[in-house]
C-alpha cells in the first residue's frame, strides 16, 4: 500500500475544510430565514425590533473571518517554526 503523499494529505485536508465551511454556511442561510420567518409573526405592537441591519451582519461575518484566518497564519508560522527546513544534503 502506498504512503500518501504530503500534497495529497493536505489536498485533502482543505476539501474537508471547504466541505466544513460550506455546511456551515448552508445551516447560516437556513437559520436566517427560520428567524426571519418567527420575527415576522411577531404582533409589532411594543416588541423591540433592534436587529443588526443585513450590511452590519455581513461587515461583522467577514472581520470574524478575517480574525479566524489571522488565527490560521500564526497557528502555520508556529508550526513551520518546529518542523525542519529541508536543505540541499551535503556534498563530500
Amino acid at each position: 500500500m502506498a504512503t500518501p503523499t504530503y500534497a495529497k494529505l493536505a489536498a485533502d485536508a482543505q476539501q474537508q475544510t471547504l466541505k466544513a465551511i460550506e455546511q456551515a454556511q448552508d445551516a447560516s442561510i437556513k437559520l436566517a430565514s427560520l428567524v426571519t420567518e418567527q420575527w415576522q409573526q411577531l404582533p409589532a405592537n411594543g416588541v423591540l425590533r433592534e436587529l443588526p441591519t443585513p450590511a452590519q451582519t455581513i461587515e461583522s461575518s467577514f472581520d470574524f473571518a478575517a480574525r479566524v484566518l489571522e488565527l490560521q497564519k500564526q497557528y502555520a508560522l508556529r508550526l513551520a517554526g518546529v518542523i525542519p527546513t529541508v536543505t540541499e544534503p551535503k556534498k563530500d
